[in-house]
């Protein structure tokens, strides 16, 4: 019985040590944990897919997030969390735009019945985490001079989705 015990164990072992990237849920293929030592000394961290999103912000989004529509929404803002970093603040309105556009699409989502959670915080806490990049987003925002900024409702539609919304929501069915 022991022996049985002791096989069992060990291919349980097995399977949670795979050592895969790959989440097979949601089919993205993660790219490595970066060594935050290496990953936290320069302003835009490591890429090394170079999707325009931090290795180690995409796979707190992709472990975090179940639903496939989540996971591009958040994956979008992340990118452009990650673009204030790269960009001078000259480009914060056109930037501020664009962040405007994944709320149109979550209210196009919500008008469509899909409640998306409002993560936009968690999605900035990743990405401001030492003092160099929170001094980046600081003047980001004061470049944007205190101003008002949104949309309407004629923009809540799938072209302020950023991926193929309209696909999504059809596997979903």
């Amino acid at each position: 019985m022991k022996t049985y015990i002791l096989i069992f164990l060990f291919f349980v072992f097995l399977t949670g040590c795979g050592g895969d990237n790959k989440i097979t849920s949601v089919n993205y293929n993660l790219p490595p944990e970066p060594d935050p030592k290496i990953n936290n000394t320069t302003l835009l961290g490591i890429d090394s897919n170079n999707n325009g999103i931090r290795d180690d912000i995409e796979r707190k989004i992709v472990t975090q997030y179940e639903k496939p529509i989540e996971i591009e929404i958040m994956m979008g803002l992340a990118k452009l969390n990650q673009k204030i970093l790269r960009n001078s603040p000259v480009n914060a309105l056109k930037i501020e735009r664009e962040i405007s556009k994944i709320g149109d699409c979550k209210m196009y989502l919500r008008r469509q019945g899909i409640r998306i959670n409002n993560a936009i915080g968690n999605i900035e806490n990743f990405t401001y985490n030492t003092k160099l990049r929170v001094k980046k987003f600081i003047q980001y925002n004061k470049s944007l001079g205190g101003g008002a900024y949104g949309s309407s409702p004629d923009n809540y539609n799938a072209k302020a989705c950023n991926f193929n919304v309209k696909q999504m929501l059809k596997d979903r069915k």
